[in-house]
């Protein structure tokens, strides 16, 4: 029966080519990812010698406003303490140390307890932690399993905020706060903890005030981000800055980087309103969105929001896709009553490919050209899940194979969110180049499209999506920039 299957598959996909069986078509895909990302970053470290970016642009990726608004709020020191405002509700906070009249200069130290900077008014600021005490809802007593540093990156990484960037934010206050007093020298010692160091490094760059940067911590290497704390993780940084990068951007500003284990004193505890602070702001944030999408709308064509969103939210695909004539592998798979069933796979560009279930309708009639749907799966799931009846998920409910029952072209692609935190490495991986794991489903879902609408069955003007949780997610992701989708689901 097989090569007669065969024969088949090639007279109703012409152009194509036997597809060998694969042990396991989504760990491969995903394996191809972490190959052409592996390639992207060593490209991208042998550009970044050559590379001019900015502190605008750091400042940019940090999530930073381009004006402080810090100068215009209230600065309160009294005694020990100082508060100064960053913006309503968000406070640089911590303790004060060394003369208040005839200093020589100002400093700002990050995550110690103790310390002293001789002749200098010094500021010890209190940043963001990595205790787990406060992270969840208060309001319901209800707590979280994570990190502060984690739990704020969640929630705010999609909001265009990032927890290095508020604490950047806390130093700019602070600086802003020097500005206001009889002119000095200002400094900045960052030490004890990788957090530390980091947001003293980045303050430095974006603050040309800070005239000399002294940090004293753990040795830091910012080229492979994908190796550090997810909170650490930042878009479009690795694409440009690592440590050379930024050290340039300092000059011919003072930057010492002393290596040195971590200081074995604890920095102060994080009380609950400190961190709170961190959360309204992001929740005002989130809040005030809806109210400015139509004015964001109103200022660009559709077109050129569509260019943003590719960019800053999914992520760009810079290959050339590859051509496909003669290259896609097709497979017999399925023989029922009312379809007949391939699995696909097909080129996209260096180690990319997409793969997917096409299902056909027996009752086509010659020279018919019918709608097609794309049916997509959820997270962990296989093409297999939305067709087979005993590999079915209760959520999937055979839905690919019904639609072909009732006359639907339908195409069941694999996505690459599988095998657990193999897949979310992508994300790691892909995000400091200005990537996501959106970025190759994207590139996937293109190029399936154009080799799709080649056959002589398919209405290109009719091509829908219908995807189910993660699929969902694409649904949302995909059709923006890719408008041979007519109807989402």
């Amino acid at each position: 029966m097989l090569p007669v299957l065969v024969l088949l598959a090639q007279v109703t996909l012409p152009g194509t080519k036997p597809l060998a069986p694969m042990e396991d078509p989504a760990r491969a895909m995903v394996d191809g990812l972490h190959a052409y990302l592996e390639d992207r970053h060593a490209i991208a470290a042998t550009q970044r010698a050559v590379a001019t970016p900015t502190p605008e642009l750091l400042r940019e990726v940090l999530g930073i406003p381009a004006e402080s608004r810090a100068a215009k709020l209230p600065a309160v020191v009294q005694g020990a303490r100082f508060r100064i405002a960053v913006e309503p509700g968000f406070e640089a906070t911590g303790t004060v140390q060394g003369p208040d009249v005839d200093a020589q200069c100002y400093a700002i130290h990050l995550g110690i307890r103790q310390f002293t900077t001789p002749d200098c008014l010094t500021f010890q600021l209190m940043v963001l932690d990595r205790a787990v005490e406060f992270s969840g809802n208060a309001a319901i007593g209800k707590k979280a399993v994570l990190e502060h540093r984690e739990f704020i990156y969640r929630m705010a990484y999609p909001m265009g905020i990032h927890p290095l960037g508020l604490d950047v934010r806390k130093v700019r206050a602070v600086v802003d706060y020097f500005q206001t007093l009889p002119a000095k020298q200002i400094r900045l010692v960052a030490a004890q903890d990788e957090d530390a160091m980091l947001t003293g490094l980045l303050a430095c760059v974006i603050d040309a005030r800070i005239e000399n940067c002294r940090l004293v911590g753990p040795e830091l290497s910012l080229d492979r981000l994908d190796t550090h704390p997810v909170d650490h993780n930042l878009w479009r940084f690795s694409a440009h800055f690592d440590l050379t990068v930024l050290k340039r951007l300092m000059e011919p500003r003072v930057l010492t980087l002393v290596a040195r284990k971590p200081n074995q004193r604890v920095a102060p505890a994080m009380r609950r309103e400190e961190f709170e602070q961190y959360v309204n702001l992001i929740q005002r944030r989130v809040r005030e969105a809806g109210k400015q999408r139509p004015a964001w709308f109103a200022g660009q064509t559709l077109e050129q929001a569509r260019e943003v969103f590719a960019r800053d939210l999914v992520g760009v695909f810079s290959e050339e896709l590859e051509a496909f004539a003669g290259r896609v592998e097709v497979r017999p798979r399925y023989q029922e009553a009312a379809f007949t069933g391939y699995e696909v796979k097909i080129p996209v560009a260096k180690q990319v490919f997409a793969y997917g279930h096409l299902l056909i309708p027996k009752n086509l009639k010659p020279g018919e050209r019918r709608a097609l749907v794309v049916a997509q799966h959820g997270l962990e799931g296989r093409p297999e899940y939305t067709i087979e009846r005993e590999k079915e998920r209760i959520v999937y409910d055979q839905f690919a194979a019904k639609m072909a029952q009732q006359g639907f072209i339908v195409y069941a692609p694999q996505n690459p969110y599988t095998h657990g935190d193999h897949f979310r490495m992508v994300q790691r991986k892909a995000n400091p180049l200005g990537m996501s794991l959106y970025t190759f489903i994207t590139a996937q879902h293109r190029q399936t499209l154009n080799w799709l609408e080649t056959l002589p069955f398919v209405d290109r003007e009719r091509m829908g999506f219908y995807g189910l949780s993660y699929g969902g997610r694409t649904a949302m992701m995909v059709p923006p920039v890719e408008p041979r989708y007519r109807v989402v689901v």
